[in-house]
């Protein structure tokens, strides 16, 4: 898994791009890799709507969120749209997060 999730440095934090299966397997990794991380970082993931959005990774998703909140720094989604159906079951769950949406 650590292969599959790849962070890169941006403008004002840190970009994770995320495998396509981002599920429960993927939260130690993170945890580990934001633990390496300095405080008040901007934290943008990398999703595409259809492949990402599984239950268990909007639930990892808040608990990275949470974990980030803590130490002071804002995430960020970058979402490559998906069939209009699936972001529109989503749509509620990205409110807890700076979103910001992509059409390629």
């Amino acid at each position: 898994m650590d292969e599959l999730l790849t962070i890169r440095t941006i403008e004002g934090g840190y970009e994770l791009i995320c495998p396509l299966q981002f599920n429960s397997s993927a939260y130690p990794f993170l945890m580990r890799q934001l633990n390496s991380l300095p405080a008040g970082l901007i934290l943008q993931i990398n999703l595409t709507a259809t492949e990402h959005m599984t239950s268990s990774g909007m639930g990892i998703l808040l608990m990275v969120k949470s974990e980030v909140d803590k130490r002071g720094g804002q995430m960020r989604l970058l979402v490559k749209k998906g069939p209009v159906e699936k972001s529109l079951r989503i749509a509620n769950f990205f409110s807890y997060f700076s979103v910001i949406i992509v059409n390629e």
